[in-house]
C-alpha cells in the first residue's frame, strides 16, 4: 500500500515513495536528513532519504518522505523546504515502521553519518523507539582514505574530485543518490585506492545485527510523544589489547582476524545494543535527573575522591543488569572497590568480567558541570574484549570490540596519520598526580608544543578527542582500570598509541603502575615521548 501523499514529486521536491521492488538479503542504505536546525534535543527531521543498494553501492530503490516538524522549518535558504510544504505531511510516528522496515539487515551509510544518525536516534527516541546499533559507514570518514589530499572534506567536494554529479544539493534525496554514487566509487577502487576490507565486509555484518525493538510498555507508533517509561532495571547491588611490548606496541599492523570477542558476539548477538541502552537507561533515571548549575551534595570517601548518590544509584542499578547479560560475569565496580578492595583481585579470574566506572568525572558532576561519562568494559581472561562511552549531555555513545573496530555512535572511525612537528601539536597533561620533578618538567617544555591543557578529570572525555583529533596527545599518572580500560580499547582500535612511558601496553591487572601517555597515532606518540618524558628508557 503506498504510504499517505503530502506533496506531489516534482524535479525539485523528492516523491515520497517510488516502487518496492524485492530487496536483497545484503547491501547498504544511504541515509540523508534535511533538518530544523543542528541540534539533535531541540530540533527535528524534516525531510528523509533512503537509497538501498547492493553491496557494491549499485542503487536498488529510492525512498524519501518530508514530515510536518510540528514546528518551525528552521533554515529554508539552506534546504529550501517552506512551511507550506510540509502542511499535512505525516508525522514521523506515522511513518516509523517503515523507515524502520527499511534500515533492518543493512549496513547505514551517510556524510557526516554522526550527525544523521543522531537526528534518527532522536526521533526514534521520541516516539518510544530504540535505534539499535547498526554498522554504518560514514563517507565524509571514509574520504581520508580514498581521498587523502583533499583539502575540504563536503559532499559536493568529494563528489566533484570523484567526478559525480551532485543534482538537487540540500535536499535530502539528492544528496543521498550523490552519497550513494560516491560509496559505489569508493567501493570499486575508482579513487585509485583500493577499497577497505571492513568497508566491504558491513553488509553481512549488518545483516547478523539485532532488529530494532520497542522500548518495554513504550508508546506506539500512533503517539509523537517520547516515551518515559523505562528498561526494567535490577535495583540491588551483589558485591561480589593483546599484548604487546616495546617497540612491536607501535607498529601499524592489521587488526587480528580471530578477535576474541567473537564468540562473545555470537553468543549474545544483541550485546553490543543492550549495553548502550542500559547506559542510556541508567543517565536518563540516575544521572541527569541530579545534574544542575546548583550541584549535588558529595562526601569523600578518601582524601580528594568525591562520590554521589548518582555514583552510587547508577552502579547499584548496572551491576546486576550487567551480569544478567551475561550470566556468571562478575562486576568490578568503582565504588564496590572502595567500599572492600579486594574486589580488584576479579580483575584476575579468567572469566568474564564487567569493568565499571558509573559515573567518571564525579568532582565536574558535583560543580554542575561537564564533562562526565559512564563507562563498561568487558574483560576475558584479564583483556579487554568490548568497551562502552557514554557522555549522557551529549548522548554520544563510543564503543569498541577488539578487532572489530572503534565506533562513534555508529560510525566506525580511525585516527589520522599524519605526525606534525611538536610546534603544531595540542593536548592535555592532566597534573593532579604528576610527581612533582615531572611536573616541572612539563612546564619548562610546555612552550614547544602548540597548546598544552591541564585537563579536567574525567578520561571518558579526553580518550575521544585524541580520536577525534580535538587533542593530539594525553598524559595521565593515575591509571585506575575504571577509568582508563574503556578508553584505550576504544583508542587503540581507532588507532591511537596507549602505551606506558617505557612503551609497554597498559593491562588492567597493572594499574597501579603510573603514567600512561596517549597519542593519535604511533608517529606523535614517539615525539610528544621524546619532549615530555626524557629521562625514561627510549622506544
Amino acid at each position: 500500500m503506498p504510504l499517505p501523499e503530502h506533496r506531489p514529486a516534482t524535479a525539485d521536491a523528492p516523491p515520497q515513495v517510488r516502487v518496492e521492488p524485492t530487496l536483497s538479503d545484503l547491501g547498504f542504505v544511504v541515509l540523508d536528513v534535511e533538518t530544523t536546525g543542528l541540534s539533535r534535543r531541540h530540533h527535528r527531521i524534516l525531510e528523509l532519504a533512503l537509497v538501498s543498494t547492493d553491496p557494491s553501492g549499485r542503487t536498488q530503490e529510492e525512498w524519501a518522505t518530508r514530515f510536518d516538524p510540528q514546528g518551525p522549518v528552521g533554515a529554508t535558504h539552506i534546504h529550501g523546504i517552506t512551511r507550506e510544504d510540509v502542511v499535512g505531511a505525516p508525522t514521523f510516528s506515522m511513518l516509523v515502521d517503515e523507515i524502520t522496515r527499511r534500515l533492518s539487515g543493512r549496513a547505514v551509510v551517510a556524510h557526516n553519518a554522526v550527525f544523521d544518525l543522531g537526528f534518527l536516534r532522536a526521533e526514534f527516541g521520541r516516539v518510544g523507539r530504540e535505534l539499535p546499533w547498526m554498522p554504518a559507514l560514514c563517507t565524509l570518514e571514509a574520504s581520508r582514505h580514498y581521498l587523502p589530499r583533499l583539502a575540504q572534506r563536503r559532499l559536493a567536494d568529494c563528489c566533484a574530485t570523484a567526478g559525480i554529479p551532485l543534482v538537487a544539493a540540500h535536499s535530502a534525496l539528492g544528496d543521498a543518490r550523490a552519497t550513494a554514487a560516491l560509496l559505489a566509487h569508493f567501493l570499486a577502487g575508482g579513487t585509485g585506492v583500493p577499497p577497505l576490507p571492513e568497508h566491504l565486509e558491513l553488509p553481512a555484518r549488518a545483516a547478523r545485527a539485532p532488529q530494532a525493538r520497542q522500548r518495554p510498555g513504550a508508546a506506539s507508533a500512533a503517539s509523537d510523544r517520547r516515551s518515559s517509561t523505562p528498561l526494567h532495571l535490577p535495583d540491588t547491588t551483589p558485591r561480589s589489547a593483546e599484548p604487546v611490548t616495546g617497540e612491536s606496541a607501535l607498529a601499524s599492523r592489521p587488526h587480528d582476524p580471530t578477535p576474541r570477542s567473537t564468540e562473545l558476539v555470537t553468543r549474545f548477538p544483541d550485546l553490543m545494543t543492550r549495553v548502550p541502552e542500559l547506559l542510556r537507561e541508567v543517565a536518563r533515571q540516575a544521572i541527569l535527573p541530579r545534574f544542575g548549575p546548583a550541584g549535588i551534595e558529595a562526601h569523600e570517601k578518601s582524601p580528594g575522591e568525591l562520590v554521589t548518590a548518582a555514583d552510587r544509584e547508577s552502579e547499584a542499578m548496572l551491576t546486576p543488569a550487567l551480569q544478567a547479560l551475561l550470566p556468571g560475569s562478575v562486576v568490578v565496580g568503582e565504588e564496590a572497590v572502595s567500599e572492600n578492595a579486594a574486589v580488584l583481585d576479579l580483575l584476575d579470574q579468567d572469566g568474564d568480567v564487567w569493568l565499571l566506572d558509573p559515573l567518571d568525572g564525579t568532582a565536574n558532576f558535583v560543580l554542575g558541570q561537564g564533562p562526565f561519562a559512564l563507562m563498561v568494559a568487558l574483560l576475558r581472561h584479564g583483556e579487554a574484549v568490548c568497551s562502552w562511552l557514554l557522555d549522557p549531555l551529549s548522548d554520544r555513545l563510543c564503543a569498541a570490540e577488539h578487532g572489530g573496530g572503534a565506533w562513534l555512535d555508529e560510525v566506525r572511525v580511525r585516527t589520522a596519520p599524519d605526525v606534525p612537528p611538536p610546534a603544531c601539536l595540542g593536548g592535555s597533561v592532566l597534573r593532579g598526580f604528576l610527581p612533582a620533578g615531572l611536573a616541572d618538567h612539563v612546564d619548562t617544555v610546555t612552550d614547544r608544543f602548540a597548546r598544552v591543557d591541564i585537563g579536567s578529570r574525567c578520561a571518558g572525555h579526553y580518550y575521544p578527542r585524541v580520536v577525534a583529533g580535538a587533542d593530539d596527545f594525553l598524559l595521565f599518572w593515575r591509571t585506575l582500570p575504571w577509568d582508563h580500560i574503556p578508553g584505550t580499547l576504544f583508542a587503540t582500535e581507532a588507532g591511537a598509541a596507549v602505551l606506558r612511558p617505557d612503551g609497554s601496553p597498559y593491562r588492567a591487572a597493572e594499574h597501579r603502575r603510573p603514567g600512561l601517555l596517549v597519542a593519535r597515532n604511533p608517529g606523535i606518540w614517539r615525539q610528544v615521548r621524546r619532549t615530555l618524558l626524557p629521562g625514561h628508557l627510549p622506544v
